[in-house]
């Protein structure tokens, strides 16, 4: 079940996997850059934290310095939480990893608590600025190679979406010419089409004992050094000219590539000569107006009074034996 729901729409699955790659790619990295959104608060807060724990040495109020005891362990228990979640950088470019000199700041604020130092507050706030500009350098390179790897997965979606529609559009081809009933040169029917015709009118010719006559067209005249253009200007005139010199209710078929053949039902031979007659006075006068080295031969094809009718006009047209039924 699941392998036939899968051959049946198995384009339409791929159609879908190509227009989900770029929102999912999207997706992923705006999720990722959200990341940095979080990352920068961490460097103004590391910064702030970093010029806190100065003025903290520096300040004579003792309503200041008494805020500065409860903002900076506050300050500091945020950065850890965010130290916590981040992960060992191969961009890190400080002395240790980032939790190492993390918990540097931290023991130099727990010394600075106690000295009230400015040497060790300006000592503090130096090593505060230099982790900052580590971690800022570390969110910058993988910044770049973040959006490195965008701009290489967008390359590769869009190359992926050519290619599918490049793909889709020749399968969609390839299943058109396949079901197709006519010849795109001439506009007539095809082989496929001559064939079933053949068959159905074999059939109702013996069940009702009607007439059935074909006249088998072979033309020659096509140069070989002709260009696509011109070759195709030849075919779309010889089927335009069929087209004009028999009836309605007669099939006209291309069978092969200099072979046609025009199926008419209810024609007994007599009939089917005089048509003979003037397909072949006619169709090289007009075809020669436009191309001069245009040749035809035609010849008449009529159901047997005994055997197989089917069988000895394909045989007759060389299209090989009818398939079983």
């Amino acid at each position: 079940m699941i392998k036939e729901i899968w051959k049946s729409y198995r384009i339409t699955w791929l159609l879908y996997a190509a227009i989900l790659v770029l929102p999912l790619a999207f997706s992923l990295s705006i999720g990722q850059l959200r990341t940095f959104e979080t990352d920068t608060q961490a460097i103004r807060l590391l910064g702030q934290t970093g010029g806190d724990m100065l003025s903290y040495t520096v300040t004579t109020d003792p309503r200041k310095e008494a805020r500065y005891r409860t903002l900076i362990p506050r300050e500091l228990h945020k950065l850890s939480l965010w130290f916590q979640g981040l992960n060992q950088s191969r961009y890190y470019i400080g002395p240790h990893t980032p939790a190492k000199d993390f918990s540097l700041l931290q023991k130099c604020w727990t010394q600075l608590e106690k000295s009230r130092s400015p040497k060790q507050g300006l000592a503090c706030r130096e090593r505060a600025r230099s982790l900052a500009f580590s971690v800022e350098r570390m969110i910058a390179l993988e910044l770049d190679h973040l959006r490195n790897i965008l701009y290489l997965t967008l390359a590769g979606s869009i190359i992926f979406l050519l290619l599918m529609i490049f793909f889709i559009r020749a399968y969609i081809q390839h299943q058109l010419l396949k079901h197709a009933v006519t010849d795109v040169e001439t506009g007539l029917f095809n082989r496929k089409y001559c064939e079933v015709s053949l068959h159905k009118h074999c059939a109702r010719a013996q069940r009702l004992g009607h007439a059935l006559s074909l006249l088998d067209i072979h033309v020659e005249g096509i140069d070989p050094k002709w260009k696509k253009e011109e070759k195709r200007r030849f075919m779309m005139q010889l089927g335009k000219t069929l087209h004009e010199l028999f009836r309605a209710s007669d099939t006209l078929c291309r069978y092969d590539e200099n072979g046609f053949v025009a199926i008419m039902p209810d024609t007994p031979p007599e009939g089917a000569r005089i048509v003979e007659s003037r397909v072949r006075e006619k169709l090289g006068t007009a075809m020669r107006e436009y191309f001069p080295s245009f040749q035809s031969s035609v010849e008449i094809l009529t159901s047997p009074k005994e055997g197989s009718c089917e069988q000895y006009l394909r045989q007759k047209l060389g299209l090989g034996e009818a398939a079983e039924e």
